[in-house]
């Protein structure tokens, strides 16, 4: 006991404090210099990386994505019953609207029959509809009637300009995108029915509209849009294949289709994406170093009601040279992979690609779980806003590259019809299509090789690429674990993609 109290006395003598206090303070400055040059390093590595792509005329802004002005009439956005959902203030107005047009639950019952499914060889049943609503199952589409003729003759104006709010970076709402889905959803259904009694102009118009609504996304550089485009998309392709499959459409219907169907790129518009989503890290992160409560937001997913959130406030002291940096990391990984992995101009995607930015995604992320994100390593601090932003690029592209090689033979059985009608049969190649019903046959966006094509014995034809694993399967569907009797789901990783399976 004598030997701790003169110990503990030496500790604190005058003399002793007075050498801590110095050696704290040596810490303290030490500390602070390091930060400095972190900040200084930080923030001058970011600006070489700017003037690099500026140089080669490439700006890494939002505000160089941000499709132009155009008038008022010229504006699907701006027919009023859209107009109003801007500016997106407590999403009142949007959500009305939503709820208006989404398909009426009938005697508890809270899901709908499904409109089909092409990609599983599913009709669309207007029986089943017919027993959802117990009677007439057009009668509640007749109370959004305005609506839907509203939005009809809007989608003929040449342009959609929303007034999206770009300045909020990662933060700005979409409300627009589900109020487009749901209205894609009616006309789908109307269509269908339209199909069913044989009144195919009316089918074909709404179709049609569907397609108009989906390109409507084609200008907005965020990865959202561009997926909200893709699911419309469906929606007119089902519309279309149904008409194929019942042999309902004219030559002159079929012409009209192919030429809505063979304008739509949808690599180009996830390549657009991939800068958009970019710009718009870009932008959030200018914002966090100014609020550092942002910061904060973007970790936690801003909930500012737990404990833990309020603990991680601390984030808010991390230097902005580490923010630079893991801008720097963030940007140099779109460069690597998002730029290199779709060609738009070339009609390629490449999934190997991107299957290595899966990996490199996958190993940044190895490390401990931390209020519910798993935080990089300790050596891996520049990757951490990588390995919580960046998308899962393989399944997002991959739902992408899918909608194109769809639509792509849907072009082509648009003019395999056009053959049967005028030759009584199916050719037993696709070389016969052209010139006179298709310009050219697509290659396939993943392998650049022709779809396979083959005549069935019964007189119909199999059409199908490989799919997203390259690996021909003889046109085989493959259904994903969780799928079930009455909601299958196809796994587009694993098969191939076909255009008219048998029923699954």
């Amino acid at each position: 006991m004598k030997f701790i109290r003169r110990v503990l006395r030496a500790l604190f003598s005058r003399k002793m404090l007075g050498r801590l206090l110095f050696i704290g303070a040596c810490l303290v400055t030490l500390a602070a210099l390091l930060i400095c040059e972190e900040n200084w390093r930080g923030k001058r590595d970011w600006d070489a990386y700017v003037r690099e792509h500026e140089a080669r005329g490439e700006r890494l802004d939002i505000q160089a994505l941000i499709p132009p002005p155009v008038p008022d009439d010229q504006n699907l956005a701006m027919t009023p019953l859209l107009a109003h959902i801007y500016p997106f203030n407590n999403g009142e107005y949007s959500g009305q609207l939503a709820q208006r047009l989404k398909v009426p639950e009938v005697n508890g019952k809270t899901m709908p029959p499904m409109v089909g499914d092409l990609h599983l060889g599913r009709h669309f049943k207007l029986e089943e509809w017919e027993a959802y609503f117990g009677g007439d199952a057009t009668d509640w589409l007749k109370k959004i009637e305005p609506e839907m003729d509203e939005i009809t003759a809007a989608s003929q104006r040449p342009y959609a300009r929303f007034p999206l709010e770009y300045e909020k970076g990662c933060m700005m709402p979409l409300p627009g995108a589900n109020i487009l889905r749901g209205f894609a959803i009616d006309f789908a259904f109307r269509a269908e029915v339209e199909l069913h009694d044989g009144r195919t102009d009316a089918a074909l118009a709404d179709a049609r509209t569907i397609f108009r609504l989906a390109e409507s996304e084609k200008d907005e550089p965020l990865l959202l849009s561009q997926l909200v485009r893709v699911i419309i998309w469906q929606y007119g392709l089902q519309v279309v294949w149904e008409g194929l499959e019942s042999h309902r459409w004219t030559d002159a219907q079929l012409a009209a289709l192919q030429e809505d169907l063979a304008r739509a790129n949808f690599l180009k518009g996830l390549a657009l994406a991939f800068r958009g989503e970019r710009a718009s890290f870009n932008q959030t992160m200018k914002i966090a170093m100014a609020d550092r409560k942002i910061f904060v937001a973007m970790i936690t997913g801003n909930n500012d009601k737990t404990w833990e959130t309020r603990a991680l406030n601390l984030l808010g002291l991390v230097p902005s040279g580490v923010l630079y940096q893991n801008m720097l990391e963030v940007n140099r990984f779109d460069d690597k992979y998002c730029f290199t992995a779709v060609d738009a101009e070339a009609r390629r995607v490449y999934p190997d690609i991107l299957r290595q930015a899966d990996q490199e995604l996958a190993d940044v992320e190895h490390g401990l779980p931390f209020f519910g994100h798993v935080i990089p390593n300790w050596y891996k601090w520049n990757k951490v806003l990588e390995a919580i932003v960046v998308p899962v690029l393989n399944g997002v592209s991959s739902k992408v590259a899918f909608e194109q090689v769809t639509t792509d033979q849907a072009v082509v059985a648009c003019a395999l019809e056009r053959y049967r009608l005028a030759n009584g049969r199916f050719p037993d190649s696709l070389e016969k299509l052209t010139p006179a019903y298709l310009k050219a046959v697509q290659p396939d966006v993943v392998n650049g090789e022709p779809p396979h094509y083959r005549l069935n014995g019964d007189g119909t034809y199999l059409l199908y690429s490989d799919g997203w694993d390259g690996k021909d399967h003889g046109g085989k569907v493959v259904l994903t674990p969780e799928s079930t009797p009455k909601n299958p789901r196809m796994d587009i990783m694993k098969s191939d993609w076909v255009w008219s399976p048998k029923p699954q």
